[in-house]
């Protein structure tokens, strides 16, 4: 099964999100699935409204996916909320929340 990644990411090092992100995919792939996050490495330039075009990405990948995990603290991110209710009105399964 191919599994989105949601986890919160404002205000925190880029390396603690990678070390999050490595550990939760390590433990879905030994469960046989794989894994599409939200991190986000394109440069969309100065001009847009960066967590707003994060946010659409992520939500491109979601639609690719069957299912989604949510990492501890989702609820306390504006973005991880937005994916969450995406999957309820989607009917997409949430692994963990």
């Amino acid at each position: 099964m191919r599994v989105f990644i949601s986890l919160p990411m404002t205000g925190r090092p880029t390396e603690s999100i990678r070390e999050e992100l490595a550990r939760i995919q390590a433990a879905l792939a030994a469960q046989g699935h794989t894994t599409s996050d939200g991190l986000e490495t394109e440069d969309a330039g100065a001009q847009v409204n960066w967590p707003l075009w994060c946010l659409g990405s992520s939500l491109r990948r979601l639609a690719g996916c069957d299912a989604a995990y949510f990492a501890e603290g989702w609820q306390r991110s504006k973005g991880c909320a937005m994916e969450h209710e995406a999957c309820r009105l989607y009917e997409i399964p949430i692994l963990q929340d």
